[in-house]
């Protein structure tokens, strides 16, 4: 991979106790390891119960020169508070 693989996916969370339920990737990274990766990670995602129904998340995983992997994830307009 060079440079930066994006993707974008939507996580529902269920309203009694704010866990993430159901994770659909919208756009593939093209990379399979980076959808499972983030995929799995938001399944470990919690909210406040009731404040959120779903959130769209984009994510840029970046190759850096170091060889490693920066990852940014941006989900819009939820607020922090609420996770």
């Amino acid at each position: 991979m060079d440079g930066t693989a994006k993707g974008g996916s939507l996580l529902k969370a269920n309203p009694k106790n704010g866990d993430v339920d159901e994770v659909k990737v919208l756009k593939r990274t093209g990379q399979v390891l980076f959808d499972e990766f983030s995929a799995n990670a938001f399944f470990q995602w919690k909210f406040q119960s009731g404040a959120v129904a779903q959130v769209r998340c984009q994510l840029s995983f970046i190759r850096a020169v170091t060889h490693g992997i920066s990852i940014k994830i941006d989900s819009g307009s939820v607020n922090p508070a609420h996770c």
